[in-house]
């Protein structure tokens, strides 16, 4: 999902629900080869499985999404 950013705008924010932890860092390595580099994440929070918001329909619920990444950024040093 995208997230304001003061310095640019936007930038993308990814959840994930892995079956071992995972670096953020590995991630976006992992993605480097993948994906360009504006649509790598800036961020990557964990989510545990069950604990996805979703919609009436079972879908990903991205506004509440947003919400969350923006109160997990707030949260970090």
């Amino acid at each position: 999902v995208g997230i304001p950013d003061a310095r640019w705008g936007e930038i993308v924010v990814a959840f994930t629900q892995t079956q071992t932890d995972v670096s953020e860092g590995a991630i976006r390595d992992r993605l480097r080869g993948e994906l360009a580099n504006f649509k790598i994440p800036k961020l990557v929070f964990p989510v545990r499985e069950g604990e996805w918001p979703t919609l009436a329909t079972g879908k990903p619920d991205k506004s509440a999404l947003r919400r969350l990444a923006e109160d997990l950024r707030g949260a970090r040093p």
